[in-house]
């Protein structure tokens, strides 16, 4: 839980292309600076942290490396997420995802409910419930499953009909 407690703070940057003795600080500074509009002083304050993440994954697609940033507060990475929403971060002409950063242990556990989320389908709506389960609407009723037993009873209820 401590883990989930750290990376409340950070988010997940894909797809910003590695240039050779690049400071990827300044470049993320910068950026995230003119996309939230505000002065360039005031931003570095709110980061704790920047980095590439080593992926094999990215290594062997030949693809940039993802950069976390760590964010002294949650206030910022909330603004950012929000703009996200509603408008697409470029940086050299390149859209940029940008995702919550979740930990290792809580996206194995969450493997555990495809079954249901297969179920539910694209249409229904759901919010993963933190750090184990989710809440949607069946048949207009509200919905929460925090358990693999529940999911199964669940489906065990709902397939049928």
């Amino acid at each position: 839980m401590a883990k989930c407690k750290n990376t409340e703070k950070h988010l997940r940057f894909r797809g910003i292309i590695e240039h050779k003795d690049e400071d990827i600080f300044d470049v993320m500074t910068t950026e995230l600076t003119k996309y939230l509009a505000g002065e360039v002083t005031e931003l570095e304050r709110e980061i704790d942290l920047v980095y590439r993440v080593n992926s094999p994954i990215a290594t062997k697609r030949n693809l940039p490396r993802d950069v976390v940033v760590q964010f002294t507060t949650t206030r910022i990475r909330d603004k950012i997420l929000t703009k996200s929403y509603r408008e697409d971060l470029e940086i050299d002409n390149n859209k940029i995802k940008i995702l919550k950063e979740i930990p290792k242990k809580v996206l194995r556990k969450r493997k555990d409910y495809k079954e249901i989320i297969d179920f539910l389908g694209k249409d229904t709506r759901y919010r993963w419930e933190y750090p184990e389960g989710l809440s949607f609407t069946y048949d207009g009723k509200r919905v929460k499953i925090l358990t693999v037993r529940q999911m199964e009873e669940f489906l065990e209820e709902n397939k049928s009909s």
